[in-house]
């Protein structure tokens, strides 16, 4: 987990620099191949080149990024599956790395984790549109009060948003944003805000992003406050509650 740490950390500033990239890169194909000389790989060590085999997604997604926005500004037109075939093909080995190792350890601890890890690859790095079919897995998988089931619960509540589907959302953002320990709990209350003023629950949206406003001015969360009073303007006036908003 440190090094995937390490991969967070650095990310960014590999995709613009060419020799951090490939510095990353062979750090994980160094751990990988530390992990194939095992004889016997336990479905932990399994699990954990799944980890691998994404973070090396993440990183070939923004070198191909990187060229297919530069051709775009070269007036050049190419498909984004040819663009990103390296990262699609690569995304395609490590979606059926994970559910080979659930077919093998069908009863191992990872289960949840691994459905959740290629639900975001699906979300991140192709177009199979299968990260709802992934998450509803991992969520039924994991146990009740984990980690896992807490980042797959809110990863789900995205994909509702995103999607569209605001009650839904509503009903799994209520869960979601009684975590206070997330620093992007924030971020959570600003996309709650969002589903209840879709469905009509004005008073409780406005509330909602007040809230994340003020937690926002905490150095423990992520700060949205930009974001949040560009949206409470609107928040204001379709409430009905102008007034409120000059106070505030």
């Amino acid at each position: 987990m440190k090094l995937i740490l390490f991969f967070s950390i650095f990310i960014f500033s590999a995709s613009a620099n060419t020799g951090k990239w490939s510095a990353l890169m062979k750090l994980i194909d160094q751990e990988v191949a530390t992990i194939n000389k095992a004889r016997k790989k336990t479905s932990h060590l399994k699990y954990r080149l799944l980890e691998l085999q994404s973070e090396k997604l993440k990183l070939w997604k923004q070198r191909e990024n990187e060229l297919f926005m530069k051709s775009s500004l070269k007036g050049k037109k190419i498909s984004r599956r040819r663009a990103f075939k390296r990262t699609l093909s690569l995304y395609e080995k490590t979606r059926k790395q994970g559910l080979a190792i659930i077919r093998k350890h069908p009863k191992n601890q990872y289960r949840a984790a691994i459905y959740y890890t290629l639900a975001l690859n699906s979300r991140d790095y192709s177009y199979d549109d299968k990260e709802f079919r992934y998450l509803r897995s991992a969520l039924a998988l994991s146990p009740r009060g984990s980690e896992i089931r807490y980042l797959t619960r809110t990863s789900l509540a995205e994909y509702y948003y995103n999607k569209k589907k605001y009650k839904k959302a509503v009903n799994i953002y209520k869960i979601v944003t009684k975590n206070l320990d997330d620093e992007w709990h924030t971020k959570n209350l600003y996309n709650y805000g969002w589903c209840l003023l879709k469905t009509h629950k004005f008073e409780k949206a406005i509330t909602t992003l007040e809230s994340a406003y003020e937690l926002s001015s905490k150095n423990y969360y992520i700060d949205f406050r930009s974001q949040i009073m560009d949206g409470l303007v609107n928040f204001y006036v379709l409430g009905k509650q102008v007034e409120r908003g000059k106070n505030f």
